[in-house]
């Protein structure tokens, strides 16, 4: 496969007119023949390349941040406002931000990826997002007491907020550490300048991820995902989904953390998250 952007949201043709952009596409492809992908998979927020199959069944969550900090709070809906309130001032939840919690992070981001039945990324790939893209990252866990029970890696491009990899301890979730901690993201988004908060990409399929996003108020936007196959041959299906997957995922959910780590190290350099 090539993908444009493996481990991410977007990417596609960069161009500024057709001309240009019917060249990349044409390289795109004969590179493709030249190392023997089989498909190519673009990942456009619009469909760019005419002709090609839609890859459909991905959204997008957008939604303009308020303008003050104090604002925030009610730019949730009711429900989602209530359960954060209630991690902070019935449950006595904190926040904290800073480097330094990038390992308990990825422990509990490990966690939740075992608990789903999906890979998780080796550590040594969010240390290096945090060494290149310093400056642009944030770091931010949720305490109870003394207790780290959830943290989030976000990333920040130009004014728009992006919270990406996500973990959480599963045994608190009744105290909506969870809601706490993307307020909370809102929030420093806000005092950053970012104008516009960005929930990532779903799968439709994925309820759990698609309902707790719209539960935050943000609508589901259609991506103009696309893929090219070569003649003669089928793309692969890496979709959670594929009935293939099945009783791998259900033995995941049972492994040793070890194992999990290991394993998902190796398998995710074949599998473009």
């Amino acid at each position: 496969m090539l993908v444009s952007v493996p481990y991410a949201v977007g990417g596609g043709l960069l161009a500024d007119d057709d001309g240009t952009r019917e060249l990349l596409w044409y390289l795109a492809t004969e590179t493709a023949r030249e190392v023997g992908a089989r498909t190519i998979e673009l990942r456009s927020e619009v469909g760019e390349v005419a002709g090609l199959t839609s890859i459909d069944g991905y959204v997008a969550f957008r939604r303009p941040l308020p303008d003050r900090l104090e604002d925030v709070l009610g730019f949730l809906p009711r429900k989602a406002r209530a359960a954060a309130r209630n991690a902070r001032e019935k449950f006595g939840l904190t926040v904290e931000f800073g480097e330094h919690y990038l390992p308990s992070v990825w422990r509990l981001y490990a966690r939740s990826m075992r608990r789903l039945g999906s890979l998780c990324y080796p550590y040594r790939f969010f240390e290096t997002l945090l060494e290149r893209c310093r400056r642009q990252t944030f770091v931010q866990v949720v305490r109870n007491d003394c207790q780290i029970i959830a943290g989030l890696v976000s990333f920040r491009f130009g004014t728009t907020f992006l919270p990406y990899f996500a973990g959480c301890d599963e045994r608190f979730n009744r105290m909506n550490g969870n809601n706490l901690l993307y307020l909370a993201a809102m929030e420093r988004a806000v005092t950053e300048g970012c104008r516009v908060f960005d929930f990532g990409r779903t799968r439709v399929s994925n309820r759990g991820s698609y309902d707790f996003k719209r539960f935050h108020g943000f609508a589901p936007q259609p991506l103009g995902y696309q893929r090219w196959v070569a003649d003669g041959t089928a793309a692969p299906d890496l979709s959670p989904s594929n009935p293939r997957f099945r009783l791998a995922r259900r033995l995941w959910r049972h492994l040793p953390m070890s194992a999990v780590v290991r394993l998902g190290a190796w398998a995710s350099r074949h599998i473009p998250g």
